[in-house]
């Protein structure tokens, strides 16, 4: 009650002012007379250690509160010695924030929840908290801000301060004794408390008889009692408190004191007649080694009178009241304390010899263990702790017969041993998720945005604004949702994976058990990161995996299929139908197999280069440091996957040729190719080129899917534009800035021509259309065409560095350009750099003069022209169709700088008596009530999973909600949720929950990024929730009762 409910200073402080105006008031001795019989220690004092408490662990107990309370009665003198309100003010404030740190390092929320509320509530609390402490700001994005004590009020530590726990008492004592060994470069045994002198506080004051009690023979003769109860039965604990008491009686109370040091008391066992006074105990104790904790204190306390009091004779009394005095002891030598050092060293010697022969004995036990279940103990490998490699090595195939790929670590998760032969499978869990998102044209908001980000002038983070009702909020728009990949980086054998199944299937069957409801009875958990699980990527060992430079040479490799399915082989093949079965997509030929994981790795990779956006550099290709590693591993996993399946119908010729006629033939592309993923077939390609399937030198064959690329590009952008009408008033709907009076260069002109002729395309007969509007957005559309050409290639180069080792033989040393536009240019430019590719200029040079004549007269004069014309008339028509790209980083809505800003909005203020929370989809936008179930649904699920599921215009398998009342994220996932820290910190890193703190709270931007690439677009959502709701759903077992 005392230390609780911050009514420490209103009630415990008070009581015991109250107990020290009597000390310094009343008769000392009656006063330490009534103090005992309160505690209920009448027979202690005495010298019989029992009678008072039934047993002796609660009379120990109750002595060393009566002790700790004299020693804060002694010490605590505060309120004795203020001389205004305004000095009590700040000694509270220093004593308790000095105390609340001490030596440690606290967060802020640590600091306040050990300090009562009417001081933290205090405005002036944080001006002093920086006052006393040092402040370090959060490193990494989960940490919180730091304080740390400062230097010079590390000496003002009190480890018998009323407002510290027993436990936090003696990690302070301890940490006062290291400090001091660290500082006089001194042993631990030889380290003390230093006792606090306040007598001279004291000195002009009502209360300077404070310490009278420590000059009558009733507190003498409880010292002396306690003194041998300790010796006599081994209270050790008991003894650095008493000996602290007895410290501070001698440093403020010298004089009156020594009377009772010294006066010898009658003798009660005859087993201690020598030492019959407090000095000459404390004499004894330093003879036993058991008390060796409290050595350092008792010989500080000798040192002291001796230099302090030097007409006290130390020696001369010890020699009179004990039996044999020696002063080594006392004041042990140089040369005692090396003896003894050695002593310590020959048994630390000793130890370190003992503890080698059993690790000696293990080490043989275990290798006998090994040779017994037929383990080859030079194949195993020391397990690496650290984080997978971004960039893998390769083995020789003619050193070693198996390669191994360093990023990632193959221990079994279950059995921790090798097998040759057994397949090492690695936990996955696949979940839809965004890998891509569109630009709305009707938007002008969205339009300006993009091209604000051309002209450079978004400086600062864009999801960061003051006024949000400037704008819509949510930047997703047509996002387009696939399955998504993720290794957690660990896995098991096939047969240890198989045992575990069965094993935790039986558990399932039984329903008084808590089964995995909501994601079925088929989905595994890691047991290392507790991850879920609901696939499995073999690790294939390819050795026939080629190189960047291979690739450009046109080195082939050619691999004969095999007829018979070795282990490998149908691991695989499981692999892919089920990935297949959680697509509901059946798998029933090794062409099916192959299509499902090369659609999964596609969509890996564009989600993986979709949040790479956000760390993307100028004159830069992609940065494969920002890479994590586990993305590394599932992306290297489902690629070499996808390759050995491929190997199994490398003679079959009709799925090569369906690709030459749908995507080399023009004619085929025209019709078929326009709304078509060509990163799957250019992965498809590359499969083609490792097994020479294709007839074209590798680097044309990108060079070819580029173009195609960029067909579908300019159809998208002139039917979207020409949807909207945007060729009238494009003043009106994009600012334009001025760049001053440059010429255009090349590229553009043969960008901006081949456009025109494209809108041709999707022109109404019956309308005039003037290019002269087109004009005026040149530059935009010119950008925004490269800059999704951009995108194109980067996935490219992402996709080819996963499939090829690089040897390092690109060249991406370019001069940067001050110009935006020249900057995305050149990272065009060495992309095509890098595939051996002509420049851009020439690129679109060839397009303008070649495909794009070509692909006109087709569409308009065509022998096929009616059904081109259907084509077009079906990407008018159809909403289903892709929409264009957007070149933006992908992020969630906008949230104003303070989160004050939300309790301040109209609605927020008509709703105050509604006893539901305001939760904002941080994904569109919408204001949803937590926790209030609707009726729509049966009042089986809130608002929130409501919307996620039914009511989100952005599609997507996570719901996301801000929780603007209590500062937190809430994370939906299927049937289930939990809560999260939210982006919003106070100035200390804190994010202050359900303002607990008081203090006002601001957008992290690098907090709110993390959420929206790492935990939403990163597919961590799944994991957390598990984690933090154990995955559980009870079906009214015996357990609920």
């Amino acid at each position: 009650m005392y230390t609780k409910y911050s009514m420490r200073e209103f009630t415990y402080i008070s009581d015991i002012f109250n107990v020290q105006f009597s000390m310094a008031m009343c008769n000392p001795d009656e006063l330490m007379v009534t103090y005992l019989s309160r505690w209920g220690l009448k027979h202690w004092a005495n010298g019989v250690p029992m009678y008072d408490y039934p047993d002796t662990e609660t009379t120990v107990a109750v002595v060393n509160e009566c002790i700790l309370l004299l020693i804060q009665l002694l010490t605590e003198v505060r309120p004795l010695v203020m001389k205004s309100s305004k000095e009590g003010f700040e000694r509270t404030f220093k004593s308790e924030i000095i105390h609340a740190l001490c030596f440690d390092t606290c967060s802020y929320a640590q600091i306040v929840n050990c300090i009562p509320e009417h001081i933290t509530k205090h405005p002036s609390f944080d001006i002093y908290l920086e006052k006393y402490a040092n402040y370090t700001s959060p490193v990494s994005l989960t940490d919180n801000g730091v304080f740390v004590l400062k230097e010079k009020y590390k000496d003002e530590i009190d480890p018998y301060y009323i407002g510290l726990s027993s436990s936090r008492r003696y990690d302070v004592e301890k940490n006062i004794r290291l400090n001091m060994a660290n500082l006089k470069k001194m042993k631990y045994e030889d380290t003390f408390v230093p006792a606090k002198k306040v007598k001279d506080l004291l000195k002009n004051t009502l209360f300077s008889g404070l310490y009278s009690i420590s000059s009558v023979n009733t507190f003498g003769l409880f010292l002396k009692n306690t003194l041998d109860h300790i010796i006599k039965y081994d209270y050790d604990n008991l003894l650095p408190r008493v000996v602290h008491l007895i410290h501070l009686c001698v440093v403020n109370n010298l004089n009156e004191f020594m009377g009772i040091l010294w006066h010898e008391y009658a003798i009660v066992d005859t087993e201690f007649c020598h030492y019959h006074s407090i000095g000459s105990i404390l004499y004894y104790c330093l003879l036993k080694d058991n008390f060796s904790e409290s050595h350092g204190k008792i010989r500080e306390i000798f040192r002291y009178l001796m230099e302090t009091a030097p007409h006290v004779n130390v020696n001369s009394y010890l020699r009179e009241q004990t039996t044999s005095y020696t002063p080594g002891i006392l004041w042990p030598t140089k040369e005692d304390k090396s003896h003894k050092d050695k002593e310590f060293e020959r048994k630390k010697h000793l130890a370190r010899l003992r503890k080698k022969k059993l690790m000696k004995k293990l080490a043989q036990q275990q290798m006998k263990f090994m040779e017994n279940n037929s383990v080859d103990t030079s194949d195993i490998s020391t397990p690496r702790t650290t984080s997978p490699s971004l960039s893998p090595t390769r083995i020789n195939a003619e050193n070693s017969s198996n390669t191994i790929n360093s990023c990632c670590d193959d221990d079994c998760v279950f059995c921790k041993m090798p097998k040759d032969d057994d397949v090492f499978v690695y936990f996955s869990y696949q979940e839809r998720n965004i890998c891509d998102h569109g630009i709305d044209f009707t938007n002008p908001t969205d339009v300006n945005r993009i091209n604000s980000l051309f002209s450079g002038k978004q400086t600062k983070d864009s999801a960061i604004q003051e006024n949000p009702q400037d704008d819509d909020g949510t930047r997703l728009k047509f996002t387009s949702c696939e399955p998504v990949l993720r290794a957690c980086g660990h896995g098991s054998h096939t047969k240890c994976l198989s045992g575990h199944m069965k094993s935790i299937r039986g558990i399932q069957n039984q329903t008084t058990k808590n089964i995995p409801l909501s994601y079925g009875s088929g989905l595994i958990y890691c047991p290392v990161c507790n991850s879920l699980s609901n696939s499995f990527l073999p690790k294939t060992n390819d050795i026939d995996k080629r190189t960047s430079s291979q690739f450009f040479m046109c080195i082939e490799k050619r691999s004969e299929a095999e007829e018979n399915l070795d282990p490998m082989s149908s691991i695989c093949i499981k692999a892919a139908m089920i990935l297949g079965d959680l697509q509901g997509k059946k798998v029933t030929t090794i062409e099916d197999a192959y299509k499902v994981v090369n659609s999964v790795f596609i969509n890996t990779i564009s989600n993986t280069e979709l949040r790479l956006r956000s760390h993307k550099k100028e004159g830069k290709i992609v940065n494969m440091e920002r890479i994590s590693s586990q993305c590394i591993l599932t992306l290297h996993l489902v690629c070499e996957l996808k390759s050995f399946i491929y190997k199994k119908f490398v003679n079959s010729k009709t799925f090569s040729s369906e690709i030459s006629r749908k995507i080399w033939n023009w004619n085929e592309f025209l019709i078929k190719g326009n709304n078509v993923n060509l990163l799957l077939y250019m992965s498809q390609n590359f499969d083609n080129i490792d097994g020479g399937k294709t007839p074209q030198p590798p680097n044309l064959c990108i060079y070819e899917m580029f173009k195609r690329r960029f067909h579908q590009l300019l159809l998208l952008l002139a039917r979207d534009m020409m949807r909207v009408n945007f060729y009238k008033d494009c003043r009106n709907k994009i600012k334009i800035s001025s760049n001053g009076s440059e010429e255009p260069s090349t590229s553009f002109s043969y960008l901006f021509n081949t456009f025109k002729k494209y809108v041709d395309l999707f022109k109404p007969d019956d309308v005039r259309f003037d290019f002269t509007s087109l004009e005026k957005i040149k530059d935009f559309i010119c950008s925004l065409l490269l800059e999704s050409l951009s995108i194109f290639c980067r996935r490219t180069f992402l996709l080819f560095n996963i499939q090829y080792d690089d040897d390092g033989d690109g060249d991406n040393n370019n001069n940067r350009s001050n110009n935006f536009m020249d900057v995305k240019q050149r990272e065009i430019e060495l992309i095509f750099r890098y595939f051996k590719l002509p420049n851009l200029t020439h690129f679109l040079k060839d397009f303008f003069y070649n495909e794009l004549t070509q692909n006109i007269e087709r569409y308009n004069d065509g022998n096929d022209n009616l059904r081109i014309q259907q084509v077009i008339y079906d990407m008018v028509q159809n909403i289903n169709t892709r929409a264009y790209p957007s070149p933006e980083h992908i992020q969630l809505i906008e949230l104003p700088l303070n989160l004050s800003k939300f309790s301040l909005d109209n609605d927020e203020i008509s709703n105050k008596c509604d006893k539901y929370e305001i939760a904002v989809c941080l994904l569109c936008g919408q204001k949803c009530h937590i926790q209030k179930s609707i009726a729509l649904q049966g009042y089986l699920q809130g608002e929130c999973t409501d919307h996620m599921r039914n009511g989100c215009e952005i599609t997507s398998a996570y719901g996301v909600f801000l929780m603007t009342g209590t500062n937190a994220i809430y994370l939906s996932y299927g049937k289930r949720g939990t809560f999260y820290a939210a982006p919003y910190l106070s100035k200390y890193g804190e994010t202050n929950e359900d303002y607990k703190f008081g203090t006002p709270v601001y957008l992290n931007r690098a907090r709110y990024a993390n959420l929206a690439n790492e935990i939403v677009f990163g597919n961590m959502i799944p994991h957390i929730v598990f984690r933090l709701t154990d995955g559980n759903a009870d079906l009214g077992g015996w357990e609920t009762m």
